[in-house]
């Protein structure tokens, strides 16, 4: 059995040939983008027998990886009360919502839509990507965002806390794709606005506890919602509701129960790798006793319901709404072509470097562009 995580993937790493009998199991907690998209294509996917990743059409999803447990959600330690909060909205100088963010190009084009908010509503962006407002660090214990690490640390949570609203915007637009970003904003107090996973909806504590894009038909819609909700606490509190009645969510519910808590945010990662060995274990001693007593062995094999996402061939407008992303149509071939190139050379049992591959991928293009020119 081989068990391959996600990003380190390498198209010159394979153990090949592939012995019959070999099981390949592949664990991944972050999108495809992370990987060239090679995972959005089923000739990809069909190589592995077994996966874990944040779908739930996975054999041992990660959907909540990111959340520690369900006394985080219901915790109030960096709950700022909504009157102090309006003090810091007129006296301190702080806008609605923040926005914190290190990955500034990103498929879901979250970048575009923030830009375009910041037009109806003020939002105070302290990451690299649309940077407005730096950092008051005099007693702060972190002096940067330095990853995910800056981003967990008690300090920011406070600083997080004392926003209305944050920005809870994914970087690709999948089925079960959630993050911090959606759990920290929560965790503090702080109403989320999401961009993200279509099926968000199955992982809320509450049915009021998010403010969704996909809800408004354009962007003035949204920005108009938000400041009602900043003028009126009665409303805006109703959204924080659920610290102190409880998740109210039976999905949410049954998934928390199906993985054991980890220690701090993203612990969970380490647990559910050692629970999907375990899982893969069971798996392998299985395929071995039937082998021993003559049976056939059970067959498993990965799909894209495993994992996976839509390409990114959409943009926003300027009234935020989604339109195809003509700019992109020859990023797209190159990963439909990549695709097919990879699974060609794996076919034939040759392991080729990443810069070949992007190499024969290039060459491969330009020759079907050449044929449909003279067509």
């Amino acid at each position: 059995m081989y068990i391959f995580y996600g990003s380190f993937f390498l198209s010159s790493g394979l153990p090949s040939p592939r012995k019959d009998g070999d099981i390949w199991a592949l664990i991944h907690e972050e999108s495809p983008m992370n990987k060239d998209w090679l995972f959005s294509f089923r000739s990809t996917m069909e190589l592995f027998n077994y996966t874990s990743t944040f779908k739930r059409g996975s054999d041992y999803p990660l959907t909540t990886h990111w959340l520690t447990n369900k006394e985080t959600l219901l915790s109030k330690e960096y709950l700022f009360p909504t009157d102090r909060k309006n003090v810091m909205r007129t006296d301190g100088g702080l806008a609605p919502i923040i926005f914190v963010h290190s990955d500034c190009n990103t498929p879901s084009n979250r970048e575009q839509y923030v830009t375009t908010l910041q037009n109806y509503v003020d939002v105070d962006s302290y990451g690299p990507c649309l940077h407005n407002k730096d950092l008051k660090t005099q007693k702060s214990e972190f002096k940067k965002l330095d990853g995910i690490a800056g981003y967990m640390k008690p300090d920011f949570l406070r600083l997080v806390a004392r926003y209305k609203f944050a920005i809870a915007f994914e970087n690709a637009i999948c089925d079960d794709y959630i993050t911090e970003k959606l759990w920290r904003p929560l965790q503090v107090g702080t109403v989320p606005i999401v961009l993200g996973s279509p099926t968000i909806r199955d992982f809320l504590p509450s049915t009021k506890s998010a403010i969704l894009v996909e809800d408004f038909d354009t962007i003035q819609d949204l920005a108009a919602f938000i400041k009602q909700l900043d003028r009126n606490d009665e409303q805006y509190e109703s959204y924080l509701q659920f610290k102190h009645t409880d998740i109210s969510n039976p999905t949410l519910k049954s998934e928390l129960v199906r993985v054991s808590p980890g220690e701090y945010a993203g612990g969970r990662f380490g647990k559910a790798a050692s629970g999907y060995e375990c899982f893969l274990c069971d798996k392998l001693h299985n395929a071995l006793n039937a082998t021993k007593a003559g049976k056939p062995v059970a067959k498993a094999q990965a799909n894209l319901n495993h994992f996976g996402c839509p390409l990114p061939a959409q943009k926003f407008d300027e009234n935020g709404q989604i339109v195809p992303d003509h700019r992109r149509k020859h990023e797209l071939a190159f990963y439909h072509m990549n695709a097919q190139v990879f699974r060609q050379f794996y076919d034939r049992a040759e392991n080729i470097t990443s810069h070949d591959l992007y190499t024969a991928t290039k060459q491969r293009l330009r020759k079907v562009q050449a044929k449909q020119e003279d067509l």
